[in-house]
């Protein structure tokens, strides 16, 4: 049975979460977003930074905060920032680097209970790190809200948008 694809400008909204990171062309991806959506339409996006591959041979992509940002420039930013922080990260990276010693499945299984008993803690780091510069910087991800847009945001204001810590140095 042939299948169709919605009219244009039929939407008032798409959320898109932990997709990104599988698609091979997200360009394309968020401009079917951008065709599909009305015009005063709206778009929610996450996509993972400093997270692990974990889609396996399927997951393509990481965005920073203003990688993400400039692939959803025709749309108008309502709201951006980081999802998760550095504490997060650090704990998911402690486990990846310990079940990287380990070929057989069941003492991987016994490092990642390992880290989690030993690291699960620092998640709670973020609460207070989440609003301080460094974070867009070493986030796990960024969200992105935005409103579709006629124009397209040119890459100089994009980068005058940069919020990380590197403006502090």
């Amino acid at each position: 049975m042939p299948t169709t694809s919605p009219s244009r400008k039929s939407f008032d909204g798409v959320i898109i979460q932990a997709v990104i990171e599988y698609m091979v062309v997200p360009e394309r991806g968020v401009g079917e977003i951008h065709r599909i959506l009305k015009p005063d339409g709206m778009v929610y996006s996450e996509t993972p930074f400093m997270a692990q591959v974990h889609g396996g041979r399927y997951d393509f992509n990481r965005y920073s905060h203003l990688g993400h940002r400039r692939l959803f420039r025709g749309f108008t930013e309502l709201s951006s920032g980081p999802v998760n922080g550095p504490g997060i990260v650090l704990a998911w990276s402690y486990k990846y680097f310990l079940m990287t010693f380990f070929a057989g499945k069941r003492a991987r299984n016994l490092a990642h209970v390992f880290a989690h008993f030993t690291s699960f803690w620092l998640k709670y780091l973020d609460g207070y790190l989440i609003t301080k510069p460094g974070v867009y910087d070493c986030a796990l991800g960024y969200f992105f809200m935005g409103e579709k847009s006629a124009t397209v945001l040119p890459d100089r204001e994009l980068i005058a948008g940069y919020r990380g810590m590197w403006e502090l140095r």
